[in-house]
């Protein structure tokens, strides 16, 4: 199992963060139109090293939540972390932020 994010790579990184997000901010529901044949097949790999759990809500499950989403938001997939990949994920944001902070910084200082 991958521990280190030097190991992923810029789209393992971005299916992660992408997972992490829908399970803080939609109870672990993935929507396959977001997602690209790369996401899908970095998720399979994940899941094979032991980092995550995923896969396809039960058709009934998704018919339901027709109610509640339109088409294009409409959640298809599922996903659950291991301890480790919260980890990788929050260091991945971390690594993402100091970079946004650092060009932040660069900007300001012209101005300044």
């Amino acid at each position: 199992m991958r521990t280190n994010i030097s190991e992923f790579g810029r789209q393992e990184k971005s299916i992660l963060l992408y997972a992490e997000d829908c399970l803080v901010n939609n109870l672990g529901r993935l929507n396959s139109l977001k997602m690209n044949q790369e996401d899908f097949d970095n998720l399979k790999k994940m899941k094979e090293e032991g980092l995550l759990d995923f896969g396809r809500l039960p058709f009934h499950e998704i018919e339901r939540l027709q109610k509640y989403f339109n088409r294009l938001t409409l959640p298809t997939h599922w996903v659950s972390f291991t301890d480790e990949a919260y980890a990788l994920a929050w260091a991945m944001r971390k690594e993402r932020a100091d970079k946004g902070v650092k060009e932040l910084q660069e900007t300001l200082e012209k101005y300044a």
